[in-house]
């Protein structure tokens, strides 16, 4: 079992992550095209990752949570939709700990390449996974 990272040193690894990406992949049985921004935000305390996919943007803001230490991320989603999880850490992965009736969504680092990968309530494998690659500087 990979052990757990503590919230500092996870946000120091999303971090690393900071630059456009480009993906493809598939959601709910269907070939998808993606785009990744991850930004470091106001002085580092906050790593911004926004996503595009087939018409829909997607906005998520990882932290450490001042009061209890924990990595957090808020998800804001089109309609007024906004989220508030516990994240868990372990090896190059950041895993969302959400409730029954939530998805549950990795951000892995796999070699050069990030993956995202979404499970819905229900389902025992990803609904939604997509493989990012850095965009070539200059595009």
């Amino acid at each position: 079992m990979t052990e757990l990272l503590d919230a500092g040193t996870a946000l120091a690894l999303a971090r690393t992550l900071a630059g456009d990406w480009v993906g493809s992949g598939q959601a709910h049985g269907r070939p998808v095209e993606a785009r990744l921004q991850v930004r470091v935000i106001l002085g580092g305390s906050f790593v911004e990752l926004r996503e595009w996919m087939d018409g829909y943007e997607d906005l998520s803001l990882y932290r450490q949570d001042p009061e209890t230490r924990e990595l957090r991320v808020l998800h804001v989603q089109e309609g007024g939709v906004l989220d508030d999880h516990p994240v868990e850490a372990a090896g190059m992965t950041l895993a969302w700990i959400t409730g029954p009736r939530a998805p549950h969504v990795e951000w892995s680092v796999v070699g050069e390449c990030l993956r995202c990968a979404v499970t819905f309530p229900g389902f025992s494998a990803p609904e939604i996974e997509v493989l990012y690659r850095r965009e070539a500087s200059g595009t």
